[in-house]
């Protein structure tokens, strides 16, 4: 274990954990927690799921959907878009998104990884 954690040293690297832990193999330089649930409840649903989206951008919250497919995260992109919902589909692992915030020069950047 030890040498792949030594060979992961050397590059930038990325770690998601479902549950809080001190990490005994890694450094950490920064620990980022953010709230996520399955959308399970949206099947079938899209009117809720549209009016959760209302209320989650009138709290000034930034929305995530992941997908393992394709073809549906394409579709709920389109859906979400045909009804005013500003949102994208990409697939390019070197797009980054930047956001002006306010007045000032504050960017938010976001990079897939």
């Amino acid at each position: 274990m030890r040498k792949i954690v030594q060979k992961l040293e050397h590059y930038r690297t990325l770690s998601f954990s479902i549950l809080f832990h001190e990490d005994r193999y890694f450094k950490l330089a920064h620990d980022v927690a953010f709230d996520s649930r399955e959308v399970h409840s949206y099947r079938n649903n899209f009117e809720a799921l549209l009016s959760d989206i209302t209320k989650w951008k009138a709290k000034n919250y930034r929305i995530i959907f992941v997908s393992a497919s394709v073809t549906r995260a394409k579709r709920l992109a389109d859906n979400l878009m045909n009804h005013d919902v500003a949102c994208f589909f990409s697939e390019d692992e070197e797009r980054v998104l930047s956001e002006k915030r306010g007045h000032g020069n504050d960017r938010t950047t976001a990079r897939r990884f």
